[in-house]
């Protein structure tokens, strides 16, 4: 939770465009110009990447989606 300039409790909205180009992957956040958000959610997640998070990722390894 957030604070305005007055001290007073806030929500703020978080949307993120992340992309990876070339091996590095790139998080823009589009709503304001902060990306702590973002870092948090790598932390919370082990450090991995949405892009690869959820069904495209088990235990650690890349899931082979051919089998």
């Amino acid at each position: 939770m957030k604070s305005d300039l007055n001290g007073n409790e806030c929500i703020q909205d978080e949307l993120y465009f992340i992309v990876a180009l070339w091996g590095i992957e790139f998080a823009i956040n589009m709503v304001g110009p902060e990306i702590e958000g973002y870092q948090q959610w790598l932390v919370k997640h082990d450090y991995i990447s949405p892009l690869h998070f959820g069904k495209n990722w088990e235990t650690g390894k890349l899931v082979d989606i051919d089998s």
